[in-house]
């Protein structure tokens, strides 16, 4: 999960001085299996989004870029399941509304299979993306002087309720107007930033110009969506000098008809919420191959215990948690996410969520 969002600072980053920003959602197979793609374009074939397997419904996280080679234009993505260190390869070439091409596993002796998706009209979204980006240097006109940046990139509902909503998740609830807000928000910013370092004299930076530079990025993607639910994943990336930066990602699971976020409890009764950590704890052995007497110190953590949080999605097959550096681990560890079956959890679930676990398993 660390190059997760190595790969998201980047490409929030290069799209500075984006032209065209736009929300894609893709349906298809990966071979024989059912896929759901949110794929968010940025400037100069940057791409970040989600996609999951409809069999499991975890979303994965996905990074990649716009290439041509021998004269055809295709991206290539790149996908990072949770507790897997093997990053899943796709190569698509848009021929029209359709996406087609191929997929590779990084484990080895995994064969290859064909991939084929098509756009998915949806109304719940614009496809333009809303995006306001600056960077400025502290002192115009001198060399290597230190420099501030900042970028907001947002789906854009079409509900006013969804748009409070995003609103929200870029920390103002009172908002209705994302661009408006990203606007005001970004100039706060700069007159913070040159409020700061006005008094710095050149001496001081004039060795270590990084030391006061400020960057600051906010996404929010959709990683999730089965038409009552749908995953914000709000990503926030800032360095404010120092030897590295600070990321992390929060999901928000919404109910799309009112706009408002899904707390725990609408999830599970208190029965559920009660075996939580012992799942989770479970899980952390699972994908660390641990055995079942051995700490979870050996799986990198602080301590040999773990609390479900208040940072979590749901799908119509489970849930999970993602906890952000430093949270229950060191920041070398990256963001590490766990996601819990909800067949581990069916006699726990409130109604409406049984009910669509009962209607995905009748499916299969």
């Amino acid at each position: 999960m660390g190059k997760k969002m190595s790969l998201l600072a980047l490409s929030g980053l290069f799209c500075l001085y984006a032209c065209s920003q736009q929300y894609i959602r893709l349906e298809g197979t990966i071979g024989k299996y059912p896929i759901a793609m949110h794929l968010h374009q940025l400037a100069n074939g940057q791409y970040i989004g989600f996609y999951n397997y409809k069999s499991a419904a975890q979303p994965v996280y996905l990074a990649g870029v716009d290439s041509v080679k021998g004269g055809n234009k295709q991206i290539h993505l790149y996908g990072m399941i949770p507790g897997d260190t093997a990053a899943e390869r796709f190569v698509l070439k848009r021929n029209g509304t359709d996406y087609s091409g191929s997929w590779e596993s990084g484990r080895k002796g995994v064969a290859g299979l064909p991939v084929k998706t098509m756009v998915r009209k949806q109304e719940m979204f614009a496809t333009q993306m809303i995006h306001t980006a600056k960077e400025e240097p502290l002192h115009k006109g001198k060399e290597n002087s230190p420099r501030a940046s900042y970028e907001v990139f947002a789906v854009n509902p079409v509900a006013k309720t969804m748009q409070r909503k995003v609103c929200a998740l870029l920390g103002d609830s009172t908002a209705g107007d994302i661009a408006a807000l990203a606007k005001e928000q970004q100039q706060t910013f700069f007159a913070s930033y040159y409020a700061e370092n006005q008094g710095v004299a050149d001496s001081e930076w004039m060795d270590h110009p990084y030391a006061y530079n400020n960057d600051e990025v906010t996404q929010v993607l959709v990683a999730y969506d089965d038409g009552y639910v749908v995953n914000m994943a709000t990503t926030y990336y800032a360095y404010m000098g120092g030897a590295h930066g600070m990321y992390s990602t929060r999901f928000t699971p919404v109910d799309v008809h009112t706009g408002k976020e899904i707390k725990l409890d609408e999830v599970l009764l208190p029965s559920g919420k009660a075996k939580l950590n012992k799942l989770l704890a479970r899980q952390i052995r699972l994908q660390a191959k641990l055995k079942p007497n051995e700490p979870l110190t050996e799986a990198g953590l602080f301590e040999d215990k773990i609390e479900a949080n208040d940072n979590f999605f749901v799908t119509a097959t489970g849930i999970g948690f993602n906890y952000t550096p430093y949270e229950i681990a060191p920041y070398a560890a990256g963001e590490l996410q766990y996601f819990i079956s909800f067949k581990d959890l069916e006699k726990d679930l409130q109604p409406i969520f049984l009910k669509k676990w009962v209607e995905f398993k009748n499916k299969k």
